[in-house]
Formats: C-alpha cells, structure tokens, sequence
C-alpha cells in the first residue's frame, strides 16, 4: 500500500484508502480537501469515520474496515459530488 501521509505511519489504523482524487489543476487539491471534510465534519476519527487527508497533487479518503460493506454508497456518493463540484479530475480506487 501507498503511504500518503505521515499519519499512515504513525497510526496502526484499522482503516485502508478508499480512493484517491487527483485534479488535473494542482491549484484545487485544497478545494476538494474542503469539500470532503465539510462533508465528514471535523470530528474524523481513524477507524470509526471515513478520514479525508491531502497531499500536494491529491485528496484520499480512507474508510474504516467497518464501512467497507458500504463501499459502493461510498463510491456513488464520492462520483456524484466530484461531478457536481468540480471538472477534470481522475479518482482512483485502489482495492
């Protein structure tokens, strides 16, 4: 697995990345960044919420091992809100 952040190394979560978004603009990685953590709140939380980190050239989002039976919400969700907000972006999904 990728590490993407400090965070992955110093937390032993029980949580994996769920995708990656990357902008074809580097300029919007922090306008995404905003989106998605207005929309998880401020009281993520590694292995009980979904947790949004930024990089300089993308925004992951790792979910919790609990909510991966829900992946494809996830997923629906992630899609429908890139395509709403933003143009010209790639999302991976790495597993």
């Amino acid at each position: 697995m990728k590490i993407l952040s400090i965070s992955d190394l110093i937390t032993n979560s029980s949580s994996e990345v769920f995708c990656i978004i990357t902008p074809e603009a580097k300029s919007m990685v922090e306008d995404i960044f905003e989106v998605f953590d207005n929309i998880f709140g401020y009281n993520q939380e590694y292995g009980v919420t979904p947790v949004i980190s930024m990089n300089s050239d993308c925004v992951s989002i790792d979910l919790p091992y609990n909510l991966l039976q829900y992946s494809e919400f996830f997923r629906a969700g992630v899609e429908k809100i890139m395509s709403d907000y933003f143009t010209s972006f790639k999302i991976e999904y790495p597993n």
